[in-house]
């Protein structure tokens, strides 16, 4: 016969690694959460560092060491600037990916692939109440967006 420890254990082992998987999972993330982890970029200085006319008035200003020097600064914030902007893009694009996997797993029905107009119904879409109609493609779930 099996002693009272072993089957405590028994049953204690399979609770203790569900409530270690709770705790040490992964939290889910919106896309709020993935807007705070994305680096800062300015469009403006982007395209001021990308700006011939910009580099010409700094030439003309300054001596060609100096400029040697101010042009290898601009170069390295480009760098910088194109870092930040390749790693939001990653980032939006593994948070896409895994938005896409979670809704691939959920069971399809008409009121998930559709959740946009769920104010009326016709026999192929909704109409909204900006009178637009959308048809929804059943298979990717995505909108096709027709004024009524």
């Amino acid at each position: 016969m099996i002693s009272l420890f072993t089957m405590l254990f028994m049953l204690g082992v399979p609770v203790l690694l569900i409530i270690l998987g709770r705790l040490f999972r992964y939290p889910v993330r919106n896309i709020f959460d993935v807007i705070e982890l994305a680096r800062p970029t300015s469009d403006a200085e982007f395209e001021q560092l990308l700006d011939p006319e910009y580099e010409a008035r700094l030439r003309s200003c300054m001596s060609r060491d100096e400029f040697r020097a101010e042009q290898r600064i601009r170069i390295h914030k480009f760098f910088d600037c194109m870092r930040h902007r390749s790693f939001n893009a990653l980032l939006i694009t593994r948070f896409a990916y895994l938005e896409w996997r979670r809704w691939a797993k959920e069971p399809k029905t008409e009121e998930k692939l559709c959740p946009a107009f769920p104010a009326s119904r016709s026999s192929s879409g909704y109409y909204g109440a900006s009178g637009l109609f959308a048809f929804c493609d059943p298979d990717t779930g995505l909108l096709d967006l027709i004024s009524g």
